[in-house]
Formats: C-alpha cells, structure tokens, sequence
C-alpha cells in the first residue's frame, strides 16, 4: 500500500438526507427539523468514498440530483486538544 494525494474533486454516486442524527450531530443541531446530507462521491480517479455533503438543502432532497461536481471540504470541529477535522464535499 502507499500513499495516494487526491485532486479532491469528483461527483454525487448516491446520496441520503438523514432526519434522525447521532448524538454528536444533535450537538452540532442537527434533527428532524434540520437534516444533514451524507453521500458516496465518485473520485475523479475512480475511489469512491463516504462523506457529509454540505451546501446543499437537505430539506429538498428532490432538488439533489446524483452525477452533480462535488470538490472536497475540510471541515474542523472541536476545539483545543479535541480538534477533528472531517472530510466532506461540496458542489
């Protein structure tokens, strides 16, 4: 195995608007009220991968269509000695 650098560009493979959320995205204020977007994005060099999808309405889900550009995101969370930083993809 080695280590690959991305060009962090790709397009939508699948998609979910989820309503119900984990106790750490209830946090962030996450719920039923205000759904967050999770997909499968294609990666222009064929990997696919798992992450939330952001700047798109997960209220409308019929206005996400699979196929759309998406360039990686890097988002951090925490703070101090709990920062996380997690990948996500936006059009």
């Amino acid at each position: 195995m080695e280590w690959v650098e991305f060009k962090g560009t790709g397009k939508l493979a699948a998609f979910t608007s989820i309503m119900v959320a984990p106790p750490y995205m209830v946090k962030e204020g996450f719920n039923r009220n205000n759904p967050y977007v999770v997909g499968v994005v294609e990666l222009e060099e064929g990997v696919k991968t798992v992450a939330r999808i952001i700047g798109m309405d997960a209220r409308k889900p019929e206005l996400i269509h699979v196929g759309t550009p998406l360039k990686a995101e890097f988002l951090g969370k925490g703070e101090g000695t709990e920062t996380q930083t997690l990948l996500a993809f936006k059009p």
